[in-house]
This record gives structure tokens, sequence and C-alpha cells, in this order.
């Protein structure tokens, strides 16, 4: 059977993987286990985790789906849609800020090794 392994991407920490995985029939299946574990992450501290995702990734590590806490989150269901959307879409738009983020953060962190070698080459 395939081994799947989870991604969870917290807003504000780095990445967390499951390095070990588990083994589901197909990539619907491992989607259903993705979204008992976000549940689980999600249980009574909803609004903290709305903005997390929770990637699913087949055995060669890509991937096959990715779950929106904010899409699953039954805390909502009680708003009118109007307002759960509105949740959603900050919860999309917060994600992505944080992923824009942290590559502009790679991105100045190859900068600052190019100009350290840079540095180190014109002063030699």
């Amino acid at each position: 059977m395939p081994v799947y392994h989870f991604l969870l991407k917290p807003t504000w920490k780095p990445p967390l993987i499951d390095r070990d995985g588990e083994e589901f029939p197909d990539d619907a299946a491992a989607f259903e286990g993705a979204l008992k574990v976000a549940r689980e992450i999600m249980r009574n501290r909803e609004e903290d985790c709305r903005s997390y995702r929770l990637e699913v990734r087949n055995e060669n590590l890509e991937v096959c789906s990715e779950i929106l806490f904010a899409a699953i989150d039954g805390t909502l269901d009680h708003l009118p849609v109007d307002l759960q959307e509105s949740i959603k879409e900050r919860a999309r738009a917060t994600t992505s800020l944080m992923e824009t983020m942290g590559e502009v953060q790679r991105t100045l962190d190859d900068v600052r090794e190019a100009l350290a070698t840079a540095n180190a080459i014109l002063i030699l």
C-alpha cells in the first residue's frame, strides 16, 4: 500500500512533516485521513488554526491535496454564508501572505550569502 505524508503548515511557525507517513490505499483515503487529523488539531481552538493548512503528499513527496482548516471549521456553520466565506478568504490571504514573506526571507538570505561571498573574493 502507498505511504502518504502529512505536512502541517501552521501560520507563524515552520512546517511540520510526518516523516514516517501512513499507509492508505489511494489519494482519496489519504485525504479522508488528513481531514481527521486536521479536525483533531483544530479541536477547541478553531479560531487560532483557521489559516493552518495540511498537505497530503504521496510517497514521492508530491502534493496530492491540501486542506485549509477554515474550509472545514464546523464552528462557522451557524454564521451566514457570506460571513463564512469572508472568514475563509481571510484565512487564505493570511496563508498567502505568510508564504510570500517566507519566500522574501529566503531570497534575502540568498542575497546576503552572495554578498558575503563576493565580499570575500574582493578582499582577496
